[in-house]
């Protein structure tokens, strides 16, 4: 059994403004509730941290995120991570200041990814978070897409992280975008192939079915963190139940 104490445990939240919403493999999102509502739940119920998702990602839409992490940084106090949007050293910087602990990286660097390093050694490599949006091939092979989960880079997953960490990346947020929302179980060869490819945490998500799940994957992945969205927010994953199971 593995020691619970040293992985995380991460709530994932689709944002829009300040709903939360969530759909099925990047498609057909639904409004689920205010979004501030649920983080303090989940940070009250032993989440180690949270990811946010801003899936309009506008220029609009980031000011009302850096709103909503000063809002809930008030009262929840455990690492934020932002992803969605965040094009240049100044969107990355403004969303620092607001709160967020991690930026989460994609279609900022995917194209050109010298701009990785350069990002990385700005800001440091500690709060940079490369998110990688996968899509499954044949062979157990899959392509990194990009503009959540619309546009296909031609790049292979498991290449791409190896690169990226090269560049400079502190972590790997990985997802696959077939399994995002359907709760038919976290991709273990898919998280696998990442964590023995690279030397950094990596953290998986997409599809997470329910606690066993997580628990599974964390013995058979190495994989330093999950990420849990739909079967968070319908309560068939409990982080607590898993932490006391594990004790």
């Amino acid at each position: 059994m593995f020691n619970i104490s040293n992985k995380r445990l991460i709530a994932g939240l689709d944002l829009k403004n300040t709903k939360l919403i969530k759909g099925l493999s990047y498609e057909g999102y639904k409004v689920i509730g205010e979004a501030d509502l649920y983080a303090e739940k989940y940070y009250n119920n032993f989440a180690d941290e949270i990811i946010i998702l801003d899936t309009v990602a506008s220029l609009q839409n980031r000011k009302n995120i850096e709103n909503f992490i000063r809002h809930i940084t008030k009262k929840i106090f455990i690492p934020i991570t932002v992803c969605g949007g965040l094009r240049n050293e100044e969107d990355i910087s403004n969303m620092l200041k607001s709160g967020a602990d991690k930026i989460g990286i994609n279609s900022a660097v995917i194209k050109d990814v010298k701009k990785l390093k350069k990002i990385s050694e700005t800001f440091g490599n500690q709060c940079i978070v490369l998110s990688v949006e996968a899509v499954e091939r044949k062979d157990e092979n899959w392509e990194a897409f990009y503009d959540n989960g619309r546009e296909p880079s031609g790049r292979d997953v498991v290449e791409w992280c190896i690169e990226c960490e090269k560049n400079g990346i502190g972590e790997i947020l990985v997802t696959n975008v077939n399994r995002d929302g359907t709760k038919k179980g976290l991709d273990r060869k898919l998280i696998k192939k990442i964590v023995e490819s690279v030397n950094i945490p990596v953290i998986g998500s997409g599809g997470t079915s329910g606690n066993d799940d997580i628990v599974d994957t964390f013995e058979k992945t190495n994989v330093s963190a999950i990420a849990v969205g739909a079967s968070l927010h319908s309560e068939e994953v409990n982080f607590e139940k898993i932490k006391k199971k594990l004790i």
